[in-house]
């Protein structure tokens, strides 16, 4: 199983950023490469939301949200338009002093008989790039809706594992 796991620290409170994580048709402003989005299902929140996304170089996928716990984050998978044989995402907001970590980690498996070849051939690099640089949007976005300022003050918290999240 490959596992990529990418984070950023915003200077926002939590609930702010939840905003733009969980509202599921804001992805295309912030998520890189993605030019469209359009639900499969009634509900655009929560477990079992299907969506498709449409990616500039023209490929369509379809994703489904797994687990969703409001304010804090999601786990979905996409389940048809891309070559993993298993894969699970995470996205997670941890609030710490310094304002929220928000952590994207997507582990998957490549399919196929040329899955590992094209695997290690930069598939990984290219995955954890594009979470990289729509990380990177989201934190661009979060200033310039807050006028780079947070809004609200965040409280320390020393840890954060929660059960919510299954370990991997």
């Amino acid at each position: 199983m490959n596992i990529i796991d990418q984070a950023i620290l915003i200077p926002a409170s939590p609930g702010f950023i939840w905003r733009f994580v969980g509202d599921l048709s804001k992805n295309v402003d912030w998520q890189a490469g993605l030019t469209d989005i359009s639900f499969l299902t009634t509900r655009h929140e929560g477990k079992g939301t299907r969506w498709r996304y449409s990616m500039a170089n023209g490929h369509d996928v379809i994703a489904e949200i797994v687990a969703w716990y409001d304010t804090v984050g999601y786990e979905y998978q996409i389940v048809d338009g891309a070559r993993f044989s298993d894969n699970l995402g995470r996205i997670r907001l941890q609030e710490i002093a310094e304002g929220t970590r928000v952590r994207w980690t997507f582990q998957y498996e490549p399919s196929g008989v040329f899955g590992s070849l094209r695997h290690s051939m930069g598939r990984k690099r290219s995955i954890a790039n594009s979470i990289q640089d729509s990380l990177r949007n989201l934190h661009k976005l979060i200033q310039e809706e807050t006028g780079g300022i947070s809004r609200t003050s965040c409280r320390s918290v020393t840890t954060w594992r929660t059960p919510l999240f299954r370990d991997m």
